[in-house]
């Protein structure tokens, strides 16, 4: 008996083993990381030109103020929205997602997700979960939940409607601007 009941534990043991390192690896092509990436763009080093290849051509196209600098804040629809340099070639440098899954010409469907597993719809108690010393503050009519902050990874910041409600963006980008 008690043979038995060592084999199912080993075997138990080895498939969650074998399923948390499923998790910890799973595509990191969809990942959103502080300051760096958001999926397939990457801070810095992806152009306009890349992301249409990636997400087809953009909904809105405009120049804004960000912070004490000018940029070029491009949408596909109400699913993504990241802010270009203003010269050329025009580099991502910061990007907020709204939708769980974006369908990608390159990439196929990417489920957008942090390095921790939070994503957009996700629900107020998982993101205090995953996330339990986030700073939180109301901004206009939302609140931004803090996840990742410092000068050197730049900010990664989790977004609701309520102070506990679920996520409803996730955004990327560099501290500051200027």
């Amino acid at each position: 008996m008690s043979r038995r009941l060592s084999l199912l534990c080993a075997v138990g043991l080895a498939a969650g083993t074998l399923s948390l390192a499923g998790l910890a690896s799973a595509h990191p092509v969809d990942a959103v990381k502080a300051g760096t990436r958001v999926g397939p763009i990457r801070f810095g080093v992806t152009t306009l030109k890349e992301s249409k290849a990636h997400f087809g051509d953009p909904t809105s196209r405009q120049r804004v103020r960000l912070g004490c600098i000018r940029a070029v804040r491009v949408r596909w629809g109400n699913k993504l929205q990241v802010m270009y340099t203003t010269d050329t070639p025009r580099l991502a440098i910061e990007a907020t997602v709204r939708q769980r899954t974006i369908q990608s010409a390159i990439s196929g469907a990417l489920t957008f997700h942090t390095r921790k597993g939070l994503r957009v719809g996700d629900r107020g108690a998982r993101l205090r979960r995953l996330y339990p010393n986030a700073n939180t503050e109301k901004h206009g009519r939302h609140w931004d939940h803090f996840l990742v902050s410092s000068a050197r990874y730049g900010r990664l910041v989790a977004i609701t409607k309520s102070r506990r409600g679920p996520v409803a963006a996730l955004f990327s980008g560099p501290y500051e601007n200027c």
